[in-house]
């Protein structure tokens, strides 16, 4: 299929995104934008289309792939598009932003369900689990498990981090590693908070312990959390690393889940300090370095369930009157 400029443009923009885009990301819009090629072939032979190469695209072309995933989720219809809109973008054609400038085309947005979240009482049970296991990788999880709950940072921010990132003079955490979103800034710099400070220093003594170990000088190891051959974990050895040291503790769940928790429980300790719904989001999008609306979202989702119990209680609670009898 080279013969077709689709697809020698897509292995050109997947090689340029590859600098910016994590594994599984890439790889989700990889088999997106082919599974979008497959799809115009069908409505070329059709002659629906009139074009396959992608610089050409005009509104043909985006009214016969609207027609397909209108029949696909909320969810996956914007993934698709999210993922048509930067190809096309990547190839100088901007067809999709003047069809949305002229109301002819209306972006998908998904649905949103909040995830699961932990709490404090979790946290303390997961290190004790973690710190009974022996070992450098049950080191890691312990460490990542507190970092994660106490900062609130991406799998990827941390995996990547080097040791240099991280002042504990200061206490920050430099965040040289940031998710590809509009406005993320490398270098932004995130308080370490005193409650996760003791698992920090503990995790740099059995860092430089096991990286002697491994006959390498400490001073010379970049990585903050070094694997085996003493550089940084590929994706996939630090999703395996917590998967088998979950399971061998007991644990459920996912590092993407303390993300969450983590900004569960600073909205809930703004609120208990008498912040208002505007200073939560606020402050919750800045600490949690994504956007307003984001904030704005989650700070609704996350307070669905409370809102339930609470009408729950309402309706279920009798109301006491008091007859008045005198006279």
């Amino acid at each position: 299929m080279d013969r077709f400029p689709y697809v020698r443009l897509l292995k050109e923009y997947l090689k340029a995104k590859s600098a910016v885009l994590d594994g599984p990301t890439l790889d989700v819009r990889r088999r997106n934008l082919q599974r979008v090629f497959q799809v115009l072939l069908d409505l070329r032979r059709d002659r629906i289309i009139d074009t396959l190469d992608p610089r050409k695209y005009a509104k043909n072309e985006i009214d016969a792939l609207v027609s397909w995933t209108d029949s696909k989720s909320a969810g996956y219809a914007a993934k698709l598009w999210t993922a048509i809109e930067d190809f096309l973008l990547y190839n100088d054609n901007d067809i999709v932003k003047r069809l949305e400038a002229k109301s002819q085309w209306r972006r998908p947005y998904p649905t949103y369900a909040p995830g699961p979240v932990k709490d404090e009482d979790w946290l303390r049970d997961a290190l004790g689990r973690l710190d009974a296991l022996v070992g450098w990788r049950a080191e890691v999880a312990k460490f990542v498990v507190a970092f994660m709950f106490g900062t609130g940072l991406r799998p990827g921010e941390l995996r990547l981090a080097d040791l240099s990132d991280l002042d504990t003079r200061r206490w920050v955490f430099k965040v040289m590693h940031p998710k590809d979103v509009p406005g993320a800034i490398v270098g932004a710099e995130l308080v370490v908070y005193a409650d996760t400070r003791v698992q920090v220093l503990d995790f740099l003594v059995a860092r430089e312990r096991r990286v002697r170990e491994l006959g390498f000088d400490p001073a010379k190891v970049v990585a903050l959390i070094p694997s085996e051959r003493g550089k940084h974990f590929s994706e996939a050895g630090f999703r395996n690393l917590r998967v088998d040291t979950f399971r061998d503790a007991g644990l459920q769940g996912d590092y993407r889940v303390l993300r969450r928790t983590h900004e569960q429980i600073l909205m809930d300790r703004l609120e208990a300090h008498d912040y208002k719904e505007g200073s939560v989001i606020e402050i919750s999008a800045k600490r949690l370095r994504h956007s307003i609306q984001t904030a704005v979202r989650h700070y609704a989702d996350l307070r669905t369930g409370r809102g339930q119990r609470a009408a729950q209680d309402a309706w279920e609670t009798p109301i006491v009157k008091v007859t008045d009898r005198r006279g």
